[in-house]
């Protein structure tokens, strides 16, 4: 079943506290790899027993927006005297999420991917838990290096000859809708090998921003590693142009980060051009400052016969 933001957070308080388990799908990518976005979560709750949660546990819990979190318990200290749980999710460095008592229902008890059901509570997957809790930080740290570097070699015309030749994937395009709020049209074009998803572009037409957010734009443009170079990305972004052209948008833009120069290129190719617009490249300048990243607008015109 379907269920709103706050929806969900009461159906999920009411379950919690009748002593049931509650099954869920997960969405998003902030506990990569641990727990992979379509994964199917199982949550036992921890009513009477909240300090009990041990370090490496991944707790269901209430965050400050009052919305559902699942990330993983790093480490619990006290604070004035009051018992506090610091959580992080698996893909993320940073120092964590301060979470009180009162805001944690329960933990997963359990994953279940591709028909297999995985406990993570006891023996191995408990231990594997630790482990996750211990080394992510350090993983993450050096993941930027040998992303890197990855790119850098699939770069190359060769690598994307060899592996086109090697990689013999048969994909399935599909339209996934998200939201559509009256003031923005969110849906979502997905690539599937098998069960697999081996990239993603989202479409947004903002409906009653302002003058410069208004209009279509193509964001959150992803490609597996595992199939770069097979053209998924360029046919990712050529389809979400001809979908907005198919709903009389007479242009189509997104923002990159000016130093991503594969991304240049490949938006360079397909159409796409620089073009100032000053409040958002205020916005933008106000960024770098944070960031040290500057990100542009490109945007490619859609011509009507």
């Amino acid at each position: 079943m379907r269920c709103s933001p706050a929806e969900f957070v009461e159906l999920t308080e009411q379950i919690l506290r009748n002593g049931a388990c509650l099954r869920f799908l997960a969405k998003g990518g902030s506990m990569y790899p641990s727990i992979k976005n379509g994964d199917i979560l199982i949550i036992e709750p921890l009513d009477g027993k909240k300090n009990q949660a041990r370090t490496g546990d991944v707790i269901f819990y209430q965050n400050a927006q009052n919305r559902i979190v699942v990330h993983r318990l790093i480490k619990k200290c006290f604070l004035k005297n009051r018992l506090i749980f610091i959580t992080r999710g698996d893909a993320s460095a940073g120092e964590g999420e301060v979470v009180s008592l009162e805001q944690i229902t329960g933990r997963v008890k359990a994953i279940e991917r591709n028909g297999r059901k995985i406990d993570i509570s006891s023996g191995l997957g408990r231990l594997i838990s630790v482990f996750y809790a211990l080394a992510c930080p350090l993983i993450i740290r050096l993941r930027p290096i040998a992303a890197g570097f990855l790119r850098y070699i699939q770069g190359f015309e060769a690598y994307r000859s060899l592996a086109k030749r090697i990689i013999k994937a048969d994909f399935l395009y599909r339209w996934e809708p998200l939201e559509n709020d009256g003031g923005c049209f969110l849906i979502k074009l997905l690539a599937v090998d098998k069960a697999r998803i081996a990239g993603s572009a989202t479409i947004k037409n903002f409906l009653e921003s302002g003058p410069a957010d208004y209009g279509w734009w193509i964001s959150d443009i992803w490609v597996n590693w595992r199939y770069r170079g097979l053209g998924i990305g360029s046919h990712l972004i050529q389809a979400a142009c001809d979908y907005a052209f198919q709903h009389r948008a007479s242009e189509i833009r997104l923002f990159l980060f000016a130093d991503n120069k594969p991304a240049l290129r490949l938006y360079q190719k397909i159409g796409f051009s620089r073009t100032p617009t000053p409040e958002i490249d205020e916005r933008f300048r106000q960024d770098l400052e944070k960031t040290c990243r500057q990100r542009i607008v490109f945007k490619r015109s859609l011509q009507f016969n």
